[in-house]
């Protein structure tokens, strides 16, 4: 029904105004809020409906200078959704027929017109119907133009295939990226060729995620996939699908996504090759200084120590020998300056590299460490080793030396605690070396952040020394928690630095 605040405007066209309003009238008598004008020709009848935009026509047939069919073809074309009902009385079923067909809404006869207010009134309701409809088409015609735009220029490849994997739409970014059109053989998953980018090993058809996207019915997705490009040029690409799926979940087909990372990848591959190259060089290096320390460590001892050894030697005879109690006094106080020179000289090689270490082993070297600590007061040093005692690689058993020997003396410079404990678990297969003290602990986050900031290479040293040797290092602290460091070196692992380890 009309709303009473906006009338429904109708349009009577007939040369006859009597008839015009006897139309009217009868409209009135059915429907309420009909306002109606009168239009007496074609002219007349073009021009209302442009300018007053009535909600329906009601049209006679046989007026002066008037073609029906004409006039129905011009509204059709320019005012399509326009409701238009013929009223006549002089028409046969035929040319009701051709009325119709010409686009004519509906044919009233005026014997009938009786009926006039209900053909009108369903016509106008009709109408609103296409109205809405004719939105709703035209929202999504915008929509798919839009969306159509969108996959025109997006930079990554768009795919829509059918479940049995033929592709249905590509857009240029998907055809760029995969060399071919969408017909191709490399459109569909089953025929598509590709290989893993890092491995360089070839995906079989199970292995891209459009197949498991159509096998497990949710969205899959792979890393890294190398695939030949638009002139067959070699592209990497992150390749993901979607299954889409009907309201009852039966799978009609997928959408996919590739995006290119050829120039991530590429980089990637060199940002790997140099940490390789830093890595090794870092080995050498480290290999370098501790050879370095080892020959410094063996000078010392061999040289300055046996100097030393022998001028105690020939301080104590004289101490034994003298006759004269000055003389003795001062080869007693020469000999004691001595014998604290030699134990400053072997704590120097200790630091720079013990003896026991490459005679007898790890637990050996740590043992010289915690007997050169061992007089400390306020601190308790515990030495302890899980399972027997074994020989491991060099570049094993030196890391291993060195982060615990870096961890003890970081927890005495900054740690302010009162006990310390290395312990050592010893297998065939692996070495975990332990240093756990009892001090105030710290943020690990922000002392790592603040250590690289500072130039110093305290905890990213022990790190990278683990690294070099095939181990890993964990570091776990906390407010007045303690600080507890743990290197593990595991022997199968592909990059150990291991060969067979050998109890001693």
């Amino acid at each position: 029904m009309a709303d009473a605040a906006a009338p429904t405007r109708v349009l009577v066209v007939d040369d006859t105004q009597d008839d015009a309003v006897a139309l009217a009238f009868e409209l009135g008598r059915g429907l309420k809020g009909i306002e109606t004008r009168w239009a007496e020709g074609a002219d007349e009848m073009y021009a209302a409906i442009a300018e007053w935009h009535p909600h329906c026509v009601l049209t006679d047939v046989h007026m002066p200078r008037f073609d029906i069919f004409a006039a129905l073809a011009r509204i059709r074309a320019a005012w399509p959704l326009l409701p238009v009902v013929v009223v006549s009385g002089l028409v046969g079923e035929e040319v009701a027929a051709r009325l119709i067909k010409a686009g004519a809404n509906d044919f009233v006869a005026k014997s009938g017109v009786s009926r006039l207010a209900m053909v009108v009134e369903r016509e106008l309701r009709d109408a609103r119907q296409r109205a809405e409809q004719a939105l709703l088409e035209d929202r999504l015609r915008r929509q798919q133009s839009l969306f159509d735009r969108v996959l025109e220029h997006l930079p990554v490849g768009v795919w829509l295939s059918d479940a049995a994997g033929s592709s249905m739409y590509a857009n240029p970014a998907a055809l760029a990226l995969r060399d071919g059109p969408p017909g191709a053989a490399n459109a569909g998953y089953p025929h598509r060729r590709g290989r893993w980018a890092d491995g360089g090993a070839a995906l079989t058809p199970a292995d891209w995620p459009a197949a498991q996207a159509l096998r497990e019915g949710r969205a899959a997705s792979a890393e890294r996939i190398e695939v030949a490009g638009a002139g067959g040029a070699p592209r990497v690409i992150l390749n993901s699908a979607v299954p889409l799926q009907d309201e009852r979940g039966q799978i009609l087909g997928y959408f996919e996504v590739d995006q290119d990372i050829t120039g991530l990848h590429s980089t990637e591959q060199r940002l790997r090759a140099t940490e390789r190259l830093l890595r090794n060089l870092s080995l050498r290096l480290l290999d370098a200084q501790e050879q370095e320390r080892r020959w410094i460590a063996q000078e010392l001892h061999d040289d300055i120590g046996q100097g030393i050894a022998a001028m105690r030697f020939q301080l104590a005879r004289i101490v034994e020998q003298s006759r004269e109690d000055s003389a003795r006094e001062m080869a007693a106080t020469a000999l004691t300056s001595s014998q604290q020179l030699g134990d400053r000289l072997r704590q120097i090689c200790l630091g720079l590299r013990p003896f026991e270490l490459d005679a007898f082993g790890l637990m050996a070297g740590l043992r010289s460490v915690v007997a050169a600590l061992a007089g400390r007061p306020g601190l308790a040093l515990r030495l302890h080793c899980i399972g027997a005692e074994l020989r491991y690689p060099p570049a094993i058993e030196t890391a291993a030396f060195r982060i615990a020997q870096e961890a003890v003396g970081n927890a005495l410079r900054h740690s302010g605690c009162g006990a310390i404990e290395v312990r050592l678990a010893m297998a065939p297969q692996h070495l975990v070396v332990t240093v756990a003290d009892d001090g105030g602990g710290f943020d690990v986050a922000a002392a790592t952040a603040a250590d690289a900031g500072a130039g110093h290479l305290g905890l990213a040293g022990m790190d990278e020394r683990a690294r070099a040797a095939g181990g890993r290092l964990a570091l776990r602290s906390g407010a007045g928690q303690g600080t507890t460091v743990e290197a593990t070196f595991d022997l199968d692992a592909p990059n150990s630095h291991a060969s067979d380890t050998t109890p001693r």
